[in-house]
């Protein structure tokens, strides 16, 4: 279990089943969404409410948790293994995969 949270009050989570689900600040579900492999990580970028998740595949997935209808909006590819950290500050998502290797990417 991975935990994240946005500006907007709401707590993500991801589980290794591979679901991520959405929660307003009262713990009352938002949303749910099948992310596919069992996640590894999550980040939340604090001014925009961007949530990267990351997975065994070497999956980076930005979801927009103002949108409570939780459809990805971009997804990374690292090619190298399972991601055991991500990070995400604006335009700028950050990876580090379980062979020591980091990927950064631009989103905007």
């Amino acid at each position: 279990l991975h935990r994240g949270h946005a500006p907007t009050g709401a707590d993500i989570d991801t589980h290794a089943d591979g679901t991520l689900h959405l929660w307003d600040g009262s713990g009352a579900p938002l949303a749910s969404a099948a992310q596919g492999s069992p996640a590894t990580a999550v980040s939340v970028d604090p001014d925009s409410g961007t949530v990267a998740t990351a997975d065994a595949d070497g999956v980076v997935r930005m979801w927009d948790s103002r949108q409570q209808n939780l459809t990805p909006v971009q997804s990374l590819r690292t090619g190298r293994g399972a991601i055991v950290d991500v990070a995400i500050r604006g335009s700028v998502v950050a990876a580090l995969d379980s062979a020591g290797t980091a990927g950064v990417w631009s989103t905007g």
